[in-house]
C-alpha cells in the first residue's frame, strides 16, 4: 500500500477484517486499466458481476451508467468502450473454436434441448417395455382374472344346481315318509 500511497490524491488502507480500502481526494478518480494478469477480476474491482455460481451469481450492487467506462478515450460522448462491448456478442472467440458468443449460447441451449428430448425418448421405450414384460410375464404365468371370474361362476352354478336338486330329493323323501 505504501506506492499507492505516494500518489497524490489517493488513500490506501487495509480495514480490520483485512480488505484493502483505496479513497481519492475530493476532485480525483480512481481507475484501473490494462490488467493484462486478471487479477483486479480476480479481486473483484471492475468487474460487473458479483457471485461464484449459477445460483448466487449477480449484478454488482452499486453499478450504475456513472461507474462504468463506456468512454473510449475519456473524449464527452464517448462511447467507444460501451460499442466494442456490444460487439463481443458476434465476435469470433478463438476459445469457443471461432464461435460467436451467440452462436456458443444456441449451441449450447440446442444440445441441451436435444439431450433433454433423447433422455425424455428414452425413459418413454423404458416405460413401454417394462408395460410389454409385464404382459408377457402375466401371459406365462396363467393368471387371468377373467378366465378365474368365469370359472367362479361356473362352479356357483353348478353347486346351485346341486343345492336345488338336494332340496327337492329331501322334499320328496320327507312326502314319502308321510305316506307312509
Amino acid at each position: 500500500m505504501p506506492r499507492l500511497n505516494a500518489a497524490a490524491g489517493v488513500a490506501a488502507s487495509f480495514s480490520p477484517d483485512g480488505r484493502a480500502t483505496v479513497t481519492a481526494d475530493s476532485g480525483y478518480t480512481i481507475s484501473f486499466s490494462n490488467d493484462t494478469s486478471g487479477v483486479l477480476a480476480a479481486l473483484g474491482i471492475n468487474t460487473f458481476f458479483t457471485g461464484h455460481q449459477a445460483s448466487d451469481i449477480a449484478v454488482r450492487t452499486g453499478l450504475t451508467p456513472n461507474n462504468v467506462a463506456a468512454a473510449l478515450n475519456n473524449a464527452p460522448g464517448d462511447n467507444g468502450n460501451a460499442l466494442r462491448l456490444a460487439a463481443l456478442a458476434n465476435q469470433p472467440v478463438a476459445s469457443l473454436d471461432g464461435l460467436t458468443l451467440a452462436d456458443q449460447f444456441n449451441q449450447t441451449v440446442t444440445g441441451v434441448a436435444s439431450r433433454s428430448a433423447d433422455a425424455k425418448s428414452a425413459q418413454e421405450s423404458a416405460g413401454t417395455m417394462v408395460e410389454a414384460l409385464s404382459a408377457q410375464r402375466d401371459a406365462i404365468s396363467g393368471v387371468s382374472l377373467d378366465e378365474e371370474s368365469i370359472s367362479l361362476m361356473e362352479y356357483q352354478r353348478a353347486f346351485q344346481g346341486a343345492s336345488q336338486y338336494i332340496s327337492l330329493v329331501n322334499q320328496l323323501l320327507g312326502e314319502l315318509m308321510q305316506m307312509i
